[in-house]
């Protein structure tokens, strides 16, 4: 069976299974690829394969059939029972979008008539190239400016259409202000810069988040900024109401974290501001703004690098993006 002969008929009729197990960015990054399959192979019964804890994002995906959540925290059993639910499954196609030992492992333990993917050392289990298969049915492998969006908000009320502090504001700016990594964080005392600036314009800032560090770091940024229009939210979202507040905010500004992905796959106006990573540049260009640090280094990947770097993002670049939304969303009558 071959991918590309496939495509020849959009009417073909397939089992689907589509890998991504985590990261809750990297999801978001690739849930394009299922959009566009879906979109060139309408017949295709897609099922989703993911980390139980990301399955609600189905939700956002409405071109996914079914999903097939995995807990992790079985283990090895758990694991062989996912092989035993895949195989019982009879699907016609496995598309691995997630490079890593764990679903080289599994894809080679299924027996699954064509197998697409790509892992660096393992590629033998794999029948074709992940990669080849997206260049011949031009599926970009990640969001360029031209793809809107790739994720729909998902129906509900928005956790901020209920929240008094809304009323007499002309916008709000959902900040995420952690990152999975303590080098990828924005200092407190720089977005109480932003939230100074944006309570002066009559925009609530919306703080969203998750865990015990930034939960820390909403508290001091709470210290930080007494009297200025602000509602911290984090770590009191579920992954639906936040991708709800991400999705109705006025813009959203982020670090290189699940939300900034997020949010861009949202359609949302996103000021990205990037520090020791670095991602594609037709990537990069889809966001409305984005503010780079000023590190030599700006880029590296390097988590034990001691010089300082997103505290080399000066917070007047970042006001002075959040400015020029503001005015693109509310343009002054003169």
């Amino acid at each position: 069976m071959n991918f590309p002969r496939v495509a020849l008929d959009n009417n073909v009729k397939a089992k689907v299974v589509l890998i991504r197990f985590s990261a809750l960015g990297d999801i978001v990054l690739t849930a394009h690829i299922g959009k566009k399959l879906k979109e060139l192979f309408p017949s295709f019964e897609i099922t989703w394969l993911t980390e139980k804890g990301y399955a609600p994002l189905a939700q956002c995906m409405p071109w996914i059939d079914n999903v097939m959540p995995w807990d992790r925290q079985e283990g090895q059993k758990g694991f062989l029972k996912l092989v035993s639910r895949i195989r019982k499954e009879k699907f016609d196609i496995l598309v691995n979008l997630q490079d890593n030992d764990r679903t080289a492992l599994l894809t080679l333990l299924t027996s699954i008539p064509l197998k697409i993917g790509f892992h660096r050392h393992f590629q033998f289990v794999y029948h074709q190239d992940i990669y080849a298969v997206l260049g011949q049915l031009g599926i970009s492998p990640c969001l360029e400016k031209r793809i809107h969006s790739s994720l729909v908000r998902p129906a509900g009320d928005s956790p901020l259409s209920s929240c008094s502090e809304m009323e007499n504001v002309r916008g709000c700016a959902a900040l995420a202000i952690g990152a999975s990594m303590a080098r990828k964080r924005w200092p407190a005392a720089y977005w109480a810069r932003l939230i100074d600036y944006l309570s002066r314009e009559n925009c609530m800032a919306v703080l969203v988040g998750a865990g015990v560090e930034e939960l820390r770091m909403s508290e001091e940024i709470m210290a930080l900024c007494p009297g200025k229009k602000i509602l911290n939210l984090v770590d009191a979202l579920s992954l639906l109401d936040l991708l709800r507040v991400l999705a109705d905010a006025s813009f959203v500004v982020a670090a290189d974290t699940g939300p900034l992905h997020m949010a861009r796959a949202l359609g949302s106006k996103v000021i990205a501001l990037f520090g020791p990573t670095s991602l594609s540049i037709a990537y990069t260009q889809s966001f409305d703004k984005v503010v780079y640090t000023s590190c030599e280094k700006m880029g590296c990947w390097d988590w034990k690098c001691s010089l300082p770097c997103m505290e080399r993002i000066s917070p007047q670049k970042v006001v002075e993006a959040a400015g020029e939304i503001l005015k693109d969303l509310f343009p002054s009558k003169e």
